[in-house]
């Protein structure tokens, strides 16, 4: 063999020595597919910058805080719900605080995020895991500190007595969320008109669910009385004609007759409402009081 037909050690060597690197597709391929396994997409992210890339989409894009399984899983037992000793119970006012301060001291993460879980108590009513009282303002500051959310999930949600002002018709809301997601307390009713002012802070809700709110109506924090199934559905056909095939006829207007809140100018889209309720008075409230303040396009009620 002449020298001329020998290969050339020097391009043997680049040849060898040469980064490999996949496709940005097939990476994302298995960061989507690993998508649920935290540890290997922690190991993932330590690989390359681009696999950090990806995978980092995926290892904060759900965001639960309280970040504390207590909180969050049933099955545990009761005695677990004891076991808990996070400090952030003590004063859910700071707490709060803080996931607005890390998301906007690290915008990186605040734009991964798409769904967001805040529990503001414990599953069970246990004395020292009480509802803590929150300001609408400080959810609605976390929802403007992540531009990418599409999920709010509000576990346990109780506001603060008059916290949240008026909207008058000039302010417009420009939040849009995919889901949002209300689940009450067993033993803190929530404010009726506070939280229908909370929803007027959004222009859009493609999806909103509601299960077991126990609400009450007034200057009395005790939740109303209840109301029985026939007329809940009268109300339902009345509120709602078409919705149900046969319903009995509405026994009057529900509710004490008390002042309704101005919405805004253009009322909040929602294309479906989802009742999961419990309690029958909660529901006709929510009906009755709610929606006729809402631009709904469709309504689905279950109750257990």
């Amino acid at each position: 063999m002449s020298a001329s037909a020998e290969p050339d050690s020097a391009a043997v060597y680049r040849h060898s020595t040469r980064r490999k690197t996949f496709p940005q597709e097939l990476i994302d391929w298995v960061i989507d597919f690993l998508h649920d396994d935290m540890k290997a997409l922690a190991a993932c992210s330590l690989v390359h910058r681009r696999w950090g890339n990806a995978s980092s989409l995926h290892m904060f894009s759900n965001f639960y805080w309280p970040p504390c399984r207590y909180h969050w899983y049933q099955s545990h037992g009761w005695y677990l719900f004891y076991s808990c000793t996070c400090s952030h119970l003590l004063d859910y006012s700071e707490s709060l605080e803080g996931i607005r301060a890390l998301l906007l001291w690290s915008p990186r993460i605040s734009g991964n995020i798409r769904e967001m879980y805040i529990s503001m108590a414990m599953e069970y009513n246990v004395p020292r895991f009480i509802p803590r009282e929150t300001s609408p303002q400080e959810i609605v500051d976390i929802v403007d500190a992540i531009p990418n959310i599409t999920t709010l999930e509000l576990k346990h949600l109780r506001f603060r007595n008059r916290a949240l002002p008026y909207l008058s018709v000039e302010q417009s809301p420009s939040r849009c969320l995919a889901e949002l997601r209300v689940v009450g307390s067993p033993s803190q009713p929530l404010n009726l008109e506070d939280f229908y002012n909370f929803l007027f802070r959004f222009r859009e809700i493609s999806v909103l669910s509601c299960e077991n709110l126990q609400l009450y109506d007034g200057p009395s924090r005790s939740p109303a009385n209840d109301m029985p199934l026939p007329g809940l559905l009268g109300h339902i056909g009345a509120r709602f004609p078409g919705l149900i095939g046969h319903t009995p006829a509405s026994q009057g207007p529900p509710g004490p007759d008390s002042p309704m809140l101005q919405p805004p100018s253009e009322p909040t889209s929602i294309e479906s409402f989802k009742l999961l309720q419990n309690d029958l008075t909660a529901t006709r409230l929510l009906l009755d009081r709610v929606c006729a303040h809402l631009d709904v396009t469709s309504l689905t009620t279950l109750l257990v």
